[in-house]
């Protein structure tokens, strides 16, 4: 996904690693200087997703598609 899309899916990020999640931290060789902004958006989707299920319309909310891979 690489818009706001209602329902469930998978978004696949540009930037960031594995652990970006739970940490900005940079990883040499890996990272490229935008750690943080991919931690902000996988922790903004995480709890916006999770907010709108509980609301009963479950949606991938995309905030930065700076750190997202555009669907081909």
């Amino acid at each position: 996904m690489a818009t706001t899309t209602p329902g469930s899916g998978a978004v696949r990020f540009t930037k960031g690693h594995h652990s970006s999640i739970f940490s900005p931290s940079a990883i040499s060789g890996v990272t490229d200087g935008s750690e943080l902004e991919a931690t902000v958006e996988m922790q903004t989707q995480v709890a916006s997703f999770a907010s709108s299920a509980a609301a009963g319309q479950a949606t991938i909310v995309i905030t930065d598609p700076s750190v997202i891979k555009p669907c081909s």
